[in-house]
């Protein structure tokens, strides 16, 4: 197993076809990483996707990216269509995200500690039908 990773690629031996429901699975796995993986008191999410962008060194620079010289030399960025590109982003939480977001786990300790949240996991567990909550 990997310690941290920061990209992963996937190098497909003969081009493929994605389905709009593969492009939404790849998204939703991309979100649900960023959400497992996210720092306390800090936003991160898939910020963008689509076809992979090539910069030109000035663009690179000012982005932080490794230039890469089958990009433009100046002007617009170039787009690769035959990669698809999933960008991720990370900020620290405004404080008012910070209270939401506690307010938001106080109330689902709250709901997780009732009586009938516990008898409910309780009766899935057993296969009991729960239809009575």
């Amino acid at each position: 197993m990997l310690d941290k990773v920061s990209k992963i690629e996937v190098d497909f031996a003969i081009p493929v076809e994605l389905s709009d429901a593969d492009y939404h699975d790849l998204d939703k796995l991309v979100g649900r990483i960023c959400g497992a993986n996210c720092p306390k008191g800090w936003a991160f999410w898939p910020a963008g996707c689509g076809n992979k962008p090539h910069f030109n060194p000035v663009d690179c620079a000012m982005l932080g990216k490794p230039y890469d010289p089958s990009g433009p030399s100046a002007g617009e960025p170039t787009f690769d269509d035959s990669v698809y590109y999933v960008e991720c982003s990370a900020r620290e939480k405004y404080p008012e995200e910070i209270v939401r977001d506690e307010a938001r786990a106080a109330k689902e300790r709250r709901r997780k500690s009732s009586m009938g949240y516990r008898l409910h996991r309780f009766l899935r567990r057993i296969g009991a039908s729960v239809r009575a909550f």
